[in-house]
């Protein structure tokens, strides 16, 4: 762990109260903690291990991400979200015992092709209830439930479906859950499958009701709120993004800064130059309205961010060195900056912020 450049620190200490405040809303519920995008950017391997013991089951987006989740040493069933149709993704599913998603006759019929006598795929059947996105539609479904139930080639082990609007109008998303109730449970045997509709949002602002058998985590697991209208102080950000001084420079008044010269000095002033830029996903949207923290001190951000470098105006801050510390995400001093404020300056979603990270920003597990 070589803390170099640019590196983001994993608090594992909040993530270990994040998962038991959502264990406390999910009650004897069994926990699917997501791990797709790289656990939302937070590093799938330092997460995965870090809840292996605790949790029932994982998600993940693709086929590749189980498979590195398996090879890190996590042993937990693994789901796989959206509809996965290529043969080399079943019989790798196959092989290593991974959860298929079935969201279409279709693909169904188009997976049962691939499977050889006395291979049986784990499934879970999505319903689309209102998010039209993936999904079978609901009228479609007790066809589809047939078909995977009656057929040699499929274990049928859960039903689920996914909330559009939990976050921030949760009425349309108790719309969606009345749909759920009505028209797919009545086809379920719920003693024998596992039902799951909860993501995070819906565990906070649609309760008990949207539980059922499992509820699937996943931001709110990072200490952040799935959006900004939601305010939940038990939770703690897990992620910190940090960044080395490289350079300190002292500028006259008139001086252009950076690409473009978009941003001119006013009047003398000093610098920092940081070892940061869009190319580790820092982004460039930040140069006219975003700060870093330096020495429990907010500065801001002066020129158009590059692809390594970002500069900062420190002018403000006494005794800095080369090697100094810029906090980009998370609490130095009596000074704090979130994904959820970078979002906003940036106009897009947390999620975005901590997912947009590039690999070759370390992650870098800390507070055990």
């Amino acid at each position: 762990m070589r803390k170099s450049r640019v590196w983001a620190e994993i608090d594992l200490k909040a993530l270990d109260n994040n998962f038991e405040v959502l264990k406390k809303l999910a009650g004897e519920a069994k926990i699917n903690a997501l791990l797709k995008a790289n656990a939302y950017g937070h590093g799938l391997e330092i997460v995965g291990r870090r809840l292996n013991s605790r949790v029932d089951f994982f998600s993940v987006a693709a086929v590749e991400e189980a498979i590195q989740a398996q090879e890190a040493g996590i042993t937990k069933p693994i789901l796989v979200l959206g509809p996965k149709f290529l043969r080399w993704e079943i019989e790798e599913s196959v092989r290593r015992d991974l959860r298929i998603t079935i969201c279409h006759m279709e693909q169904a019929r188009l997976i049962e092709g691939y499977l050889k006598p006395g291979e049986k795929l784990k499934v879970h059947i999505e319903v689309d209830t209102g998010m039209t996105r993936t999904g079978v539609d609901i009228d479609k479904f007790p066809q589809l439930l047939e078909f995977v139930q009656e057929s040699e080639r499929f274990h049928l082990e859960g039903v689920y479906t996914h909330y559009a609007t939990a976050d921030d109008e949760p009425d349309l998303a108790k719309e969606q859950l009345m749909r759920f109730e009505k028209e797919v449970l009545p086809f379920i045997d719920r003693g024998r499958l596992i039902v799951h509709t909860a993501n995070s949002a819906a565990l906070f602002n649609l309760g008990r009701s949207a539980i059922f058998d499992m509820v699937r985590p996943g931001i709110a697991m990072f200490g952040l709120p799935p959006s900004p209208s939601m305010e939940i102080h038990e939770l703690k950000p897990v992620m910190s993004l940090k960044a080395r001084i490289i350079q300190i420079r002292e500028i006259p008044a008139g001086r252009g800064i950076g690409y473009g010269f978009r941003f001119v000095s006013r009047r003398p002033m000093r610098v920092a130059v940081l070892a940061v830029g869009y190319g580790d996903g820092y982004p460039r949207a930040l140069y006219k309205k975003g700060e870093v923290i330096i020495k429990g001190k907010r500065a801001k951000i002066v020129g158009v961010i590059s692809m390594d470098l970002t500069t900062v105006d420190v002018t403000h801050i006494e005794n800095l060195s080369i090697g100094d510390v810029a906090t980009l995400i998370g609490r130095d001093g009596g000074e704090e900056i979130t994904a959820t404020e970078l979002a906003q300056l940036t106009g897009t979603i947390n999620y975005e912020i901590t997912t947009g990270l590039l690999p070759r920003v370390e992650r870098i597990p800390v507070g055990d």
